[in-house]
């Protein structure tokens, strides 16, 4: 039984950047991040708006701050892998009858939160999910 990839925010934030490292122009560098039109768009004005992308003549390019992000994400992501991995054996501990309690299952939000909180900056999907419901305003 074979599982399907999807790809997280960290992951599509960190290929969106590495896309734009050299100066880019919008269609060219949404299909080396391999976003659709519609992700395309929240993660340029999500990267304008925090000063991770400047404009120029030809395009896009990151600032030094996108630099220092890229590899802040690099190294979240290296150690999440192995968080996932450690996470993965305490629950085939927990189903083999060791504990008595099974941890709670970790989704691939929960760990988007923990990353992002360890990067400071605000997830993504809330924002945008707030927007969507007509609840665009800063938070706290």
């Amino acid at each position: 039984m074979s599982t399907r990839h999807y790809r997280r925010q960290l992951e599509m934030l960190r290929d969106f950047l590495s896309a734009a490292h050299t100066e880019t122009r919008k269609t060219p560098l949404m299909n080396r991040a391999n976003l659709n039109r519609a992700s395309f768009s929240h993660y340029l004005k999500y990267c304008i708006e925090n000063q991770l992308l400047m404009t120029t003549n030809g395009g896009y390019v990151t600032t030094p701050r996108a630099e220092e992000l890229l590899q802040r994400l690099e190294q979240v992501l290296a150690k999440e892998a192995d968080f996932r991995i450690a996470v993965e054996r305490l629950q085939q501990v927990a189903r083999s009858g060791a504990f008595k309690a099974a941890p709670t299952a970790l989704t691939s939000e929960s760990l988007d939160r923990i990353a992002y909180s360890a990067l400071g900056i605000e997830l993504l999907t809330t924002r945008w999910r707030d927007r969507d419901r007509g609840r665009d305003r800063e938070r706290p």
